[in-house]
Order: structure tokens, then C-alpha cells, then sequence
């Protein structure tokens, strides 16, 4: 025979059972809990300030770009494309947006940040283990060739996957550029928009913060 203590156990079991499977079934239907909201769409702040180079104030040079559209790698040659990063992603200064790159408008230090986003199809997801993708970012001289590089190499196994980088790099003169290239050893999509696809320069400011005095006057008798 259950004793009292048994009966009220149980039942306190049973309420929280019904109320964490109720719980679940609100959040599965999009009722969200009091203090929380998700935002399913919402408009990119950044791309509001474009052209605000008011908010660089103090900054020696910056430069986003985004691809304004999807790249089916079929389109290049033996899987290779080049990456448009066509897009204003935010204010530039000291720097701008040229033939899917950003250009350097001064020599200096920079570090070039950014994201690619490979897309599988049925085709690269039957390969699996054997399926990967490469990026590769190019530093162009002002007469664009390309005169230094470096790779990042990602394995994908038929997912969706982000190549990441950022790397500091030394321009030795204005006008010189930095683009980036793909390759995927299956056919897949480079995704673009802000969500997958980034392109960003910024530069270190090598001005000196003392200069000391470079001249001085004569002594007075």
C-alpha cells in the first residue's frame, strides 16, 4: 500500500514531467519564454553605415566587402574561381572596394581578415572523406599581379564549411591590392552575402606617438 509521501512524490513527478514536455512543445511552436526573443530576419546594422567614415575617427584604415551573390564553382576553371567580394560591408577609409578586392591607399601594416563558405551539393556529399576545399589569398601589386600568397586549406566532408584567415601582411606602396581565389575538389557553391562570405583589411597605425622635437632654436646669450 503507497503511503501519503509515496502518492505526493509521484504526483510532483508527473507534473514536471507534463510541464518540461509542455515546455518543449511551446518552444518547438515558436512560443518563447517571457525574457527571451529570436529573430528570425533582422536588418544588417552594419550595411546602414556605409559611407559613415565619421565613425573612423582615429582610425588609419579599414575596409569590409561582402560577395553581393553565390559562386557555383563550375564556372571556373578545374574548380578554381575567383571570389567576388563586390560589396560594401560597412565604411571604408584608407582603402577601397576594386574588381571583387580591396585596395591598400597606403603602405604600411595591415592584417586581411576574412570568411568563405562552401556550400555542398549531392555531388560533393556522396565523396565524403575525400572532400575538401582550398582558399587562397592573393597580394596583388598595383599593376595586379600577384606577388605573395598564402593558403588555407579545409577539409569539408560533404558539409557546409567556413574557411576563416586573418593574417597581418606589409604593403610596401599604395595601390597595391589583396583578392582571394577558391578551389573545391567537388562541384559545390561559395556562398555570399554577410552571413557567409567577409573580406576585411585593417591597418596599424605607424605614426609615432612621441616625435620628440626634430628642431630646436639657438641658445640666447
Amino acid at each position: 500500500m503507497r503511503s501519503p509521501f509515496d502518492s505526493l512524490i509521484s504526483d510532483l513527478q508527473s507534473k514536471m514531467q507534463t510541464g518540461l514536455v509542455g515546455g518543449i512543445a511551446k518552444l518547438v511552436q515558436g512560443i518563447v519564454l517571457p525574457g527571451f526573443e529570436v529573430h528570425q530576419e533582422f536588418a544588417d546594422h552594419q550595411l546602414e553605415l556605409n559611407g559613415r567614415v565619421d565613425l573612423l575617427t582615429g582610425v588609419r584604415g579599414y575596409a569590409q566587402a561582402y560577395m553581393s551573390r553565390n559562386l557555383d564553382s563550375r564556372l571556373g576553371l578545374n574548380n578554381y574561381r575567383d571570389m567576388a567580394f563586390d560589396a560594401p560591408y560597412g565604411p571604408t577609409l584608407g582603402a577601397h572596394l576594386y574588381n571583387g578586392g580591396i585596395v591598400f591607399e597606403e603602405a604600411g601594416l595591415w592584417t586581411v581578415s576574412g570568411l568563405a563558405t562552401a556550400r555542398p551539393t549531392a555531388y560533393s556529399a556522396e565523396w565524403g572523406s575525400s572532400d575538401g576545399v582550398a582558399v587562397t589569398v592573393q597580394i596583388r601589386d598595383s599593376a595586379w599581379n600577384v606577388v605573395s600568397q598564402f593558403v588555407v586549406d579545409q577539409f569539408c566532408g560533404g558539409a557546409r564549411t567556413g574557411v576563416v584567415w586573418s593574417l597581418p601582411v606589409v604593403i610596401a606602396e599604395a595601390g597595391m591590392a589583396v583578392t582571394v581565389q577558391s578551389w573545391t575538389s567537388r562541384w559545390r557553391w561559395w556562398d555570399g552575402g554577410t552571413r557567409y562570405s567577409r573580406l576585411a583589411v585593417v591597418k596599424h597605425d605607424n605614426r609615432p606617438v612621441n616625435p620628440g622635437q626634430a628642431t630646436v632654436p639657438d641658445e640666447t646669450t
